[in-house]
Protein backbone atom coordinates (compact mmCIF):
# COMPACT_ATOMS: atom_id res chain seq x y z
CA UNK A 1 0.00 0.00 0.00
CA UNK A 2 1.34 3.40 -1.05
CA UNK A 3 1.67 6.25 1.39
CA UNK A 4 0.17 9.63 0.68
CA UNK A 5 3.63 11.03 -0.20
CA UNK A 6 4.34 8.19 -2.66
CA UNK A 7 0.96 8.68 -4.40
CA UNK A 8 1.59 12.44 -4.59
CA UNK A 9 5.07 11.91 -6.03
CA UNK A 10 3.74 9.49 -8.62
CA UNK A 11 1.00 11.94 -9.66
CA UNK A 12 3.54 14.73 -10.01
CA UNK A 13 5.83 12.54 -12.13
CA UNK A 14 2.94 11.69 -14.48
CA UNK A 15 1.95 15.37 -14.81
CA UNK A 16 5.53 16.48 -15.54
CA UNK A 17 5.93 13.79 -18.17
CA UNK A 18 2.61 14.69 -19.83
CA UNK A 19 3.19 18.46 -20.06
CA UNK A 20 6.69 19.48 -18.94
CA UNK A 21 6.47 23.13 -20.06
CA UNK A 22 3.14 23.68 -18.31
CA UNK A 23 4.27 22.12 -15.05
CA UNK A 24 7.55 24.08 -15.16
CA UNK A 25 5.57 27.29 -15.48
CA UNK A 26 3.23 26.20 -12.70
CA UNK A 27 6.16 25.38 -10.40
CA UNK A 28 7.79 28.72 -11.14
CA UNK A 29 4.55 30.60 -10.43
CA UNK A 30 4.05 28.65 -7.20
CA UNK A 31 7.63 29.35 -6.12
CA UNK A 32 7.36 33.10 -6.64
CA UNK A 33 3.97 33.24 -4.93
CA UNK A 34 5.28 31.37 -1.85
CA UNK A 35 8.96 32.30 -2.09
CA UNK A 36 9.49 33.64 1.43
CA UNK A 37 7.83 30.66 3.10
CA UNK A 38 9.78 28.18 0.92
CA UNK A 39 13.10 29.90 1.61
CA UNK A 40 12.38 29.96 5.35
CA UNK A 41 11.64 26.22 5.27
CA UNK A 42 14.89 25.55 3.37
CA UNK A 43 16.87 27.61 5.89
CA UNK A 44 15.23 25.74 8.77
CA UNK A 45 16.10 22.34 7.22
CA UNK A 46 19.68 23.47 6.71
CA UNK A 47 20.09 24.81 10.25
CA UNK A 48 18.54 21.66 11.72
CA UNK A 49 21.36 19.56 10.22
CA UNK A 50 24.14 21.60 8.56
CA UNK A 51 26.58 18.65 8.65
CA UNK A 52 24.27 16.64 6.41
CA UNK A 53 24.17 19.45 3.83
CA UNK A 54 27.94 19.96 4.02
CA UNK A 55 28.48 16.22 3.50
CA UNK A 56 26.14 16.21 0.49
CA UNK A 57 27.96 19.22 -0.99
CA UNK A 58 31.34 17.54 -0.51
CA UNK A 59 30.06 14.34 -2.08
CA UNK A 60 28.79 16.27 -5.12
CA UNK A 61 32.14 18.09 -5.43
CA UNK A 62 34.03 14.80 -5.22
CA UNK A 63 31.87 13.18 -7.91
CA UNK A 64 31.89 16.25 -10.19
CA UNK A 65 35.46 17.53 -9.81
CA UNK A 66 36.00 18.00 -13.57
CA UNK A 67 32.64 19.69 -14.07
CA UNK A 68 33.30 21.99 -11.10
CA UNK A 69 36.69 23.03 -12.52
CA UNK A 70 35.12 23.63 -15.93
CA UNK A 71 32.35 25.75 -14.38
CA UNK A 72 34.88 27.77 -12.37
CA UNK A 73 36.92 28.55 -15.50
CA UNK A 74 33.78 29.48 -17.46
CA UNK A 75 32.57 31.73 -14.62
CA UNK A 76 35.92 33.50 -14.43
CA UNK A 77 35.97 34.03 -18.22
CA UNK A 78 32.39 35.33 -18.16
CA UNK A 79 33.25 37.73 -15.31
CA UNK A 80 35.99 39.21 -17.52
CA UNK A 81 33.71 39.61 -20.55
CA UNK A 82 34.53 36.35 -22.34
CA UNK A 83 31.26 34.75 -23.31
CA UNK A 84 31.69 31.29 -24.86
CA UNK A 85 31.10 32.91 -28.28
CA UNK A 86 33.77 35.60 -27.76
CA UNK A 87 36.26 33.03 -26.47
CA UNK A 88 35.65 30.70 -29.43
CA UNK A 89 35.93 33.60 -31.88
CA UNK A 90 39.27 34.75 -30.39
CA UNK A 91 40.65 31.21 -30.46
CA UNK A 92 39.58 30.89 -34.11
CA UNK A 93 41.08 34.30 -35.04
CA UNK A 94 44.37 33.27 -33.47
CA UNK A 95 44.31 29.78 -35.00
CA UNK A 96 44.48 28.22 -31.53
CA UNK A 97 47.86 29.88 -30.93
CA UNK A 98 49.04 32.26 -28.22
CA UNK A 99 48.67 35.88 -29.36
CA UNK A 100 52.19 36.71 -28.10
CA UNK A 101 54.55 33.73 -28.48
CA UNK A 102 52.54 31.74 -31.03
CA UNK A 103 52.67 28.30 -29.40
CA UNK A 104 49.77 25.96 -30.09
CA UNK A 105 47.47 26.07 -27.05
CA UNK A 106 45.36 23.37 -25.45
CA UNK A 107 42.03 23.77 -23.70
CA UNK A 108 43.26 22.09 -20.52
CA UNK A 109 45.72 23.13 -17.86
CA UNK A 110 49.47 23.19 -18.17
CA UNK A 111 52.02 25.51 -19.81
CA UNK A 112 50.17 25.46 -23.14
CA UNK A 113 46.73 25.89 -21.54
CA UNK A 114 44.69 28.76 -22.96
CA UNK A 115 44.08 31.77 -20.72
CA UNK A 116 41.59 34.54 -21.44
CA UNK A 117 43.46 37.86 -21.32
CA UNK A 118 41.40 40.90 -20.38
CA UNK A 119 41.74 44.55 -19.46
CA UNK A 120 42.12 44.88 -15.72
CA UNK A 121 40.21 48.15 -15.61
CA UNK A 122 36.97 46.52 -16.76
CA UNK A 123 37.12 47.31 -20.49
CA UNK A 124 36.57 43.66 -21.38
CA UNK A 125 38.38 40.88 -23.23
CA UNK A 126 41.58 41.23 -25.26
CA UNK A 127 42.86 37.91 -26.56
CA UNK A 128 43.82 34.37 -25.61
CA UNK A 129 47.33 33.70 -24.29
CA UNK A 130 49.36 30.74 -23.06
CA UNK A 131 49.99 30.52 -19.34
CA UNK A 132 53.52 31.96 -19.46
CA UNK A 133 52.62 35.00 -21.57
CA UNK A 134 49.55 35.68 -19.42
CA UNK A 135 51.74 35.42 -16.31
CA UNK A 136 54.28 37.89 -17.72
CA UNK A 137 51.61 40.49 -18.50
CA UNK A 138 50.14 40.04 -15.05
CA UNK A 139 53.51 40.49 -13.33
CA UNK A 140 54.32 43.72 -15.18
CA UNK A 141 50.74 44.95 -14.58
CA UNK A 142 50.30 45.61 -18.34
CA UNK A 143 52.93 48.39 -18.10
CA UNK A 144 54.56 49.03 -21.51
CA UNK A 145 57.54 50.82 -19.94
CA UNK A 146 58.50 47.76 -17.88
CA UNK A 147 58.31 45.54 -20.97
CA UNK A 148 60.48 47.96 -22.98
CA UNK A 149 63.05 48.01 -20.16
CA UNK A 150 62.99 44.19 -19.99
CA UNK A 151 63.69 43.96 -23.75
CA UNK A 152 66.55 46.50 -23.44
CA UNK A 153 67.99 44.54 -20.52
CA UNK A 154 67.96 41.28 -22.47
CA UNK A 155 69.52 42.94 -25.55
CA UNK A 156 72.28 44.51 -23.43
CA UNK A 157 73.21 41.18 -21.85
CA UNK A 158 73.03 39.42 -25.21
CA UNK A 159 75.41 42.04 -26.70
CA UNK A 160 77.77 41.86 -23.71
CA UNK A 161 77.82 38.05 -23.83
CA UNK A 162 78.68 38.11 -27.55
CA UNK A 163 81.61 40.48 -26.89
CA UNK A 164 82.96 38.32 -24.06
CA UNK A 165 82.97 35.05 -25.98
CA UNK A 166 86.48 33.77 -26.51
CA UNK A 167 87.44 33.41 -30.14
CA UNK A 168 88.89 30.09 -31.18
Amino acid sequence: MQTHQERRNETQRRRRKAAPAKTRAERRAYYYKHRERLLAAMRARYHANPQRHAAKAEEWKRKNRAKLAELAVAAKRLKNGFTPEVYSARMAEQGGRCAICGIQMTTGRGPAGAHADHWHDGRGPRGVLCRQCNWVLGRVKDDHAILVKAVAYLKRWERDAAQRRPTT
